[in-house]
């Protein structure tokens, strides 16, 4: 790195952010994901990105990270692409835009990037910037859960248990609810608590019902804390 070898400057700045073989230090992680970007690297870039829209050793601006993920995503990077379609889908750090969101979850998803196929299914759901198409969002959701990407485990789920795009099939659905649930997926995990509460294509299990419940409150899940 010190050599200016941008792919081990951007892997020092990775160690610095995640305490790999060194103490975590964000600052130094930012400085040498900057001199990796600086090279053009789209992976530090990308990750210089992540810094500004967390406030991750700088201060946070959300319109500088839309610029480093656009930076990136123009040149194909699929998890800029990604990020800038969250930007655009929420209105951050640029002016909403949910059809632009779409198109740029597409680009990413059509690279079999698994979050923006989950992102493009919902996108699909709720008519968000594209006409709402179930049995479209049921495809990209197979795509990304077929990669084990949790939410799209847990919303395929729902849309077999439901048949919603697709044949209502309650067992494989349960069977992706409890697998999107040991991935540590909190809705997932209270839903599998509910099915154990209620009996819904299990037999009640009350035990079962609380221990998940457990898990799904411990990250912040409001519904299991309250039940």
């Amino acid at each position: 790195a010190e050599r200016g070898d941008a792919t081990a400057q951007c892997n020092l700045g990775y160690c610095y952010l995640t305490a790999i073989g060194t103490k975590r230090d964000p600052r130094k992680a930012v400085k040498w994901f900057q001199k990796a970007a600086d090279q053009g690297l789209l992976r530090a870039i990308d990750l210089l990105g992540d810094c500004c829209q967390n406030g991750t050793g700088v201060d946070r601006d959300f319109q500088r990270a839309a610029e480093l993920y656009r930076q990136a995503a123009e040149q194909g990077y699929p998890p800029s692409q990604y990020s800038l379609g969250f930007f655009y889908e929420v209105g951050r750090g640029v002016e909403r835009d949910e059809k632009r969101a779409a198109e740029l979850y597409r680009a990413a998803a059509e690279q079999r990037y698994a979050y923006a196929q989950c992102n493009l299914a919902v996108c699909y759901l709720n008519g968000t910037g594209v006409e709402k198409d179930p049995a479209q969002a049921v495809d990209w959701l197979r795509k990304a859960a077929g990669q084990g990407q949790a939410r799209a485990l847990y919303l395929l789920s729902r849309c077999l248990r439901e048949g919603l795009g697709t044949d209502r099939d309650e067992a494989d659905g349960l069977r992706l609810l409890r697998k999107a649930a040991e991935k540590g997926y909190a809705p997932a995990q209270y839903s599998l608590g509910k099915c154990y509460e209620e009996g819904t294509g299990l037999e009640k299990n009350p035990a079962e019902a609380v221990r998940f419940y457990a898990l799904a409150a411990e990250q912040g899940e409001a519904g299991a804390q309250v039940d």
